[in-house]
C-alpha cells in the first residue's frame, strides 16, 4: 500500500471512532440510578350473596320401549338339538381333470447400451496454434 492510502484509511477510522462516540454520548446521556416500582396495593375483599340455583325437570312424556332383537344363539341350539343346518351345499363332483396351474414366465429385465462417449481432446490454451 502506498502512504497516501495508509493516510486516508487512518483518517476513515478516526472518523468513524469519533462518530460512534458521538452518537452513544447523545443518545445515552447520563445513566440515571433505576428506582423500584412503588409497592402495589393489597387487593380489595370483596364480599358476594351467596346465590340458590333450583333445578327442575317438566315432566316428560313417555318414551316407548326399546325394541332389543332376540339374541343369535338361541337359534343356533334350537337348530343344534333339530339336526338342522342352515348352510351352502357342497358342489357337485364332475370326471374332469384337474387343470394344474401355470406360473407366469417375466422376461428379464432389459438392460439398454450405454450410450457412447465421444473421445475426449486436450485443452488447448494459448494462441498459435492453428
Amino acid at each position: 500500500m502506498q502512504p497516501r492510502q495508509i493516510l486516508i484509511t487512518a483518517a476513515v477510522v478516526i472518523v468513524a471512532f469519533g462518530a460512534a462516540f458521538g452518537i452513544a454520548g447523545a443518545s445515552g446521556g447520563e445513566e440515571s440510578k433505576a428506582q423500584a416500582a412503588p409497592a402495589a396495593k393489597a387487593p380489595e375483599v370483596i364480599e358476594v350473596k351467596s346465590a340458590t340455583v333450583d333445578a327442575s325437570v317438566s315432566k316428560a312424556s313417555a318414551l316407548p320401549g326399546l325394541n332389543v332383537p332376540k339374541k343369535k344363539k338361541q337359534q343356533e341350539q334350537q337348530q343344534a338339538e333339530t339336526g338342522t343346518t342352515t348352510g351352502t351345499t357342497p358342489p357337485a363332483e364332475t370326471n374332469e381333470t384337474p387343470v394344474t396351474p401355470v406360473t407366469p414366465v417375466t422376461p428379464d429385465p432389459v438392460t439398454p447400451d450405454p450410450t457412447p462417449q465421444p473421445e475426449e481432446k486436450p485443452i488447448i490454451v494459448g494462441g498459435g496454434n492453428d
